[in-house]
């Protein structure tokens, strides 16, 4: 969220699907089709092609979750956990209660008092910090468009894609991902 909000993140890397190609990359043919990617085996003629279609398109308006803050209240559900433990639903009432809308973790904005997870219990009204995971379509803030998408091996990234992929640059070095905590 932080490179795409300093304009540093222009490009974003997937493997999902490809986990039979990646075992053993120089195997296999790389052809683009209408709306998909085939893989074509070039060691056993008997293998059936993969074909990949991308989960976005070009012209694609994707919406980034993130951790946010949301206005509401934990009620329990009458279920209980796998641990045995109650189990609580979230309502957020954010909107619903004409407060100025959501607030990021990414931003200095942030809630005056924030409940914990020892206050579910109450079942008292407030703000709660929220995963990305559970961030509604409603709540982003960041709209992304996807101007265009290609099939490449990872180990053909070039410095500019690196680049636009958001890694951080201090001096005349690159921070390496790997060695941070």
């Amino acid at each position: 969220v932080e490179s795409i909000q300093e304009n540093r993140k222009k490009m974003t890397r997937r493997t999902t699907g490809l986990e039979k190609v990646n075992y053993a990359p120089d195997n296999w043919n790389i052809q683009k089709c209408d709306d998909y990617f085939e893989f074509e085996d070039n060691c056993f003629a008997d293998i059936k092609p993969i074909q990949i279609k991308p989960r976005y398109q070009k012209g694609d308006h994707l919406w980034v979750k993130e951790t946010f803050y949301a206005y509401g209240y934990w009620e329990k559900t009458g279920n209980l956990t796998k641990t045995g433990k109650d189990e609580y639903k979230f309502y957020d009432t954010t909107i619903n209660r004409g407060y100025k809308g959501y607030m990021y973790e990414s931003n200095s904005e942030k809630p005056n008092k924030i409940l914990n997870q020892n206050d579910v219990k109450d079942g008292i009204s407030g703000w709660f910090k929220r995963p990305s995971l559970f961030m509604p379509k409603s709540a982003s803030h960041i709209w992304l468009a996807c101007t265009g998408i290609r099939c490449e091996r990872l180990q053909d990234i070039s410095e500019q894609d690196a680049i636009d992929e958001g890694i951080l640059k201090i001096g005349d070095r690159y921070v390496s991902y790997l060695n941070m905590s």
